[in-house]
This record gives structure tokens, C-alpha cells and sequence, in this order.
């Protein structure tokens, strides 16, 4: 971006004069691979920061994303004056070390309206909890100006319901998202009584006292996740909010109270846009949708529902259509499916792009034909033959979205032809997790537009240990040659033993290179190891970053 101000500011004085005046610059530094590019990139942003209203530090897939945002932070030095009009900022990869080291400069940032913060993937559950505390109680008293807040936990569902947020003044945020966390919604209504809108996954909610009658009476949308509630205890919830137009919840394990259309009818008087997700398990009657058949449904509202029933299986979903979810639980689907709809359209899952396939899990083929949009595939070889695996799956998915392929485990046997030919079909895979052995019989042409490798040691289901020596010297040439669009790669230290050859023959497009130390689940000395001396003879003599974090992963960031 800085480059092409550059050039426009030196074309006429027309185009200077654009360049120097535009005020509305994005940064989003997911797109700045290398380290050296990224570090020319935060010098020459300086200079421009009062003209920056946006900034991304934010990509889950990026290794070296904590990296990038410390480093950014640290460069910049950030002042009250440095972001006078940044209003958005977004960051991933967040743990407890990073969170303190930044938290003092983004405070500078007075013009701050909205935040996003996706924490670490890599954290335990009680330190989750704790560090979404923290950050929920820095973020919810921050300044006047802020008003969305974003969090997102990983989908452990993080459970902050019994922490205390509560301080002396109220928060002035207005839209709070909180994905992948459960909180107490009463809790919330003396601290946060403005929201406008509000996402989360909510506890138990209790009777509704008469203190909180008229808490959340400026709240328009609301989206919630929530467990075994009946009919009464969404009234409850529900009443208070007498502006609220835009209603999206989903249930699990709900009581069959909750499938009366006429009661809906009462509560959804003033709301514009009602989508939900309702499943039910063992011990439940056959739901009826005569009631969600009156006219306030089908003429009025134009709302229509479907209902999936699986006997085998004992479990059904009562969902609206189109259907919004990014999910859907077809390993509760088994067999026969009885379905009923309201509506005259097929169903299709198209917000749906990840599915896992396994013989463990076996899924409904007219389940199978909902999937039209699946950008992730998951495979789980289960001692089953993969050939059986690979023709169950291609004739019902559409490979043209595939960007992401898993193998976590391969103890059948294949056919490397069909294999090849399997991986040839997804023209727009980029991104490969695959286990060691099946990568040496498969070093072909077919990998050559892959952006992200990880490679799986292979582990004997009787032991821990990682039985499969690590690539050979050869292999390393050809791995080298052949994943020649390659930028991230991650593997286990077993599997690299000829890990200076690799460093000084890896593409040219390489960006990040991560080395899991662990073994058979405890950390090692890095310090102590040929992983250590390797790095640190390769960046004597290249300009790179490195970082060992806790003795688990060595990071190399080219």
C-alpha cells in the first residue's frame, strides 16, 4: 500500500494531492507474508497513521500471527496522537503474555469504536476462562468511545458464567459478541444496560425478577445459544426487550413445549427476522408442524421450518429455513431419515463448509446432497479401506470448494494411483494435513499449488512413540521442489532429521516454518536440541526471526 501511495503521489499533482488527502486506510496485515516485507511495511505506516481507520492483526491459520502483532506494537510505539482516527481493530492468537504486553498501547488508541479479540487456539481450558475475564473486564470499561466488542474463544465453549464482571460505573458498549463463551445474560443487565445487540451462549436462566423487568429495553438484536429451556423461561427471557426485531437462537436438548408455532406467535408479535436451531434427544414425541402452518407463519412472515428425524439414531432438529447454521450434527443422523417441511423449496446446507467423514460416524446420503458449499474436509481412516473412504465421499460432495483437506490417521490400506487421483479432483486445495507415510508415497505433481503443509508423524495405536523414521535426504529435495507455492509449514522435529538441508533447499515462497518439540506429550529442551543449533546456524547467515515458546514449538518466521 505504502509503495503505491509512493508511485500515485509522484504521476501529477492530482493524484499527490489523493493520496496524501484519502483518510479511510485498511490495513490488513494477514496478506504481509515474509518478515522482512512486514517490518518495511510498519515503518512506512507510521507516516500514515493518521489516515489509518482500520488495522487486522487476524488469521488463525498464521503461525507467526502473535509474532506480527508484538513486533507492530513494538514498532510503532504508540502515542494518543499516532491512530487519531483508527475506529477498528482486530486480533487473533491472543494468550495472557501477549494480551499484557499490547493492552497498554491499544488503550492509547482513543478513537477506538469497535475490537475484536480471537484468543489463542493453543490454550487450556481454566486459563481460557480466566484470560476471557480479563479481557472482558478491561474491554467492557474501556472509554466512553468503545462500543463493539468482539471475543471469540475456540469451540471448547468457554465458560465464564460464575466470574463477577460487575464494577462501580455501567459499560458503554452497545453490541457485545461473545462466540464460543457461556455467560450469565442476568448477570449482564446492571453492567452493560445500552446493548443494542448481543451474541453468546447464556447459562441457566432462573425466574426473572422484578429488578430486571426493563433490563436490555434498548436491545434490537439477539442472538443466543442455549441448553434444556422450556417455552416459559424464553418468555421470561424474552420480555423485557421491547424494541428487539432481529431473533436468532439455538437449543440443544430442548423441551417439546418449544415446538408450539401458536406460542411463538405471542412472543414474535414485533420481531422482523427469526431464525433457530432446536434438537432433541431419546424420549421425545414426534413433533407436529400444523402450528407453524397458521398464517402470521406462511403469509404473514414468510417463515418457513423444517423438521429432520433420525430413529436410529433418537435424535431430531426443528430448525427454520433457509437454514443459517454453519453446522450441522449429521453423526446423530443415522439411517432413515424422516424429514417434514413447511416450505416448498429443497433443503440445502450451504452456510455448512466443514465436514468430518468417518465409518465411526457414518452420515445419510440424502444428508450428504444438502452439503454444497464444503471448503473443509476432514477424513478419519478408521482400519477401513481408503479407496472406500475416498469413493464415499466424491460422488456426494462438490470438490470445486475444497480448500482445506485434514487425514489425521491412516491405518488401512490404499491405492497410491487413487489416492493421487483423489487429490488431483480438488483443483482449489491449498491447505494439506496428512501423515508422513502417506506423504513420502505420494511426492508427486499433485501438490504444487498447496500454501500450507502439515505433516503428521505416524503413531502405532498401541504406543505413543513415533514409530516412522523422518524423511530422508532425498525426500527433502523432492519436498522441497515440489511444494514450490508453499508458505507455512508445520511438523514434528522426528520427522525432519535433515532439517538444515531443508532450511538452506525450502522454496522461496516459504514464510513460516513451526517444529512441534513434543514428545509422547512432554516438553523438551529446545535449547539442548539439533533443532536449536540448526536455527540458529541458519540465521546467522539469512536474515530470519525465531522464537521457542515454552520449550513446545520452535517458530521461524522467514
Amino acid at each position: 500500500m505504502c509503495d503505491i501511495l509512493t508511485s500515485l503521489s509522484i504521476v501529477n499533482k492530482r493524484l499527490h494531492s489523493v493520496a496524501i488527502n484519502y483518510h479511510r486506510f485498511q490495513l490488513d496485515f494477514k496478506y504481509v507474508k515474509k518478515w522482512q516485507d512486514f517490518n518495511y511495511f510498519c515503518r512506512r505506516s507510521l507516516p500514515l497513521s493518521f489516515q489509518i481507520v482500520s488495522v487486522k492483526l487476524m488469521n488463525q491459520h498464521d503461525a507467526v500471527m502473535p509474532l506480527k502483532t508484538h513486533q507492530f506494537f513494538s514498532d510503532l510505539k504508540i502515542t494518543k496522537n499516532t491512530f487519531p482516527i483508527l475506529n477498528s481493530l482486530s486480533i487473533s492468537h491472543i494468550d495472557h503474555n501477549l494480551w499484557k504486553s499490547i493492552k497498554g498501547d491499544i488503550r492509547q488508541i482513543k478513537s477506538l469504536i469497535s475490537i475484536s479479540i480471537y484468543l489463542s487456539t493453543t490454550l487450556k481450558y481454566n486459563p481460557a476462562c480466566q484470560l476471557t475475564v480479563d479481557i472482558l473486564r478491561d474491554l467492557l470499561y474501556w472509554s466512553s468511545t468503545l462500543k463493539n466488542v468482539y471475543i471469540e474463544a475456540d469451540d471448547r465453549l468457554v465458560d465464564i458464567s460464575r466470574f463477577n464482571l460487575r464494577r462501580e460505573q455501567i459499560s458503554s458498549i452497545e453490541h457485545l459478541t461473545l462466540r464460543y463463551i457461556t455467560i450469565n445474560i442476568q448477570h449482564l443487565y446492571l453492567i452493560v444496560p445500552n446493548l443494542r445487540s448481543f451474541d453468546s451462549k447464556i447459562a441457566s436462566v432462573h425466574h426473572i425478577q422484578d429488578t430486571y423487568l426493563y433490563s436490555f429495553q434498548h436491545l434490537q438484536q439477539l442472538s443466543i445459544h442455549v441448553n434444556r429451556f422450556h417455552m416459559l423461561t424464553i418468555e421470561q427471557l424474552l420480555y423485557p426487550m421491547i424494541k428487539l426485531n432481529q431473533l436468532v437462537i439455538t437449543g440443544n436438548q430442548m423441551y417439546n413445549d418449544i415446538c408450539d408455532g401458536l406460542a411463538w406467535e405471542r412472543i414474535l408479535t414485533n420481531i422482523i427476522s427469526f431464525k433457530f436451531m432446536f434438537s432433541f434427544e431419546e424420549n421425545h414425541d414426534l413433533i407436529q408442524l400444523d402450528s407453524f402452518r397458521s398464517s402470521f407463519w406462511l403469509e404473514q412472515n414468510h417463515w418457513y421450518v423444517q423438521y429432520d428425524y433420525s430413529k436410529i439414531g433418537k435424535f431430531s432438529l426443528l430448525y427454520s429455513i433457509p437454514y443459517f447454521m454453519n453446522t450441522y450434527p449429521w453423526f446423530r443422523m443415522k439411517e432413515t431419515i424422516v424429514s417434514e417441511s413447511t416450505g416448498q423449496q429443497p433443503i440445502v446446507f450451504s452456510n455448512v463448509n466443514r465436514l468430518i467423514v468417518d465409518y465411526q460416524r457414518p452420515i445419510n446420503n440424502e444428508l450428504r446432497n444438502r452439503f454444497t458449499n464444503i471448503e473443509e474436509l476432514i477424513l478419519e481412516d478408521n482400519g477401513k479401506s481408503f479407496d472406500m473412504l475416498i469413493n464415499d465421499i466424491v460422488p456426494y460432495i462438490d470438490m470445486l470448494f475444497i480448500n482445506s483437506l485434514a487425514i489425521n490417521q491412516c491405518f488401512s490400506e490404499f491405492d497410491e494411483d487413487n489416492f493421487v487421483q483423489f487429490i488431483m479432483s480438488i483443483p482449489h486445495l491449498r491447505s494439506i494435513t496428512i501423515p508422513i507415510d502417506l506423504l513420502r508415497l505420494s511426492l508427486n505433481n499433485c501438490w504444487r499449488k498447496i500454501k500450507r503443509l502439515k505433516i503428521l508423524p505416524r503413531r502405532q495405536i498401541w504406543s505413543a512413540r513415533f514409530m516412522e523414521k523422518g524423511l530422508t535426504s532425498n525426500e527433502v529435495d523432492m519436498l522441497c521442489s515440489l511444494f514450490r507455492s508453499m508458505e507455512q509449514i508445520s511438523f514434528h522435529v522426528d520427522t525432519m532429521p535433515y532439517l538444515l538441508e531443508f532450511l538452506t533447499k525450502m522454496p522461496k515462497t516459504l514464510s513460516t516454518i513451526v517444529i512441534e518439540h513434543m514428545i509422547n506429550g512432554l516438553s523438551t529442551d529446545i535449547t539442548a536440541s539439533t533443532t536449536y543449533k540448526c536455527i540458529q546456524s541458519f540465521a546467522c547467515s539469512h536474515r530470519v526471526f525465531y522464537k521457542f515458546h515454552e520449550n513446545e514449538l520452535a517458530i521461524v518466521w522467514i
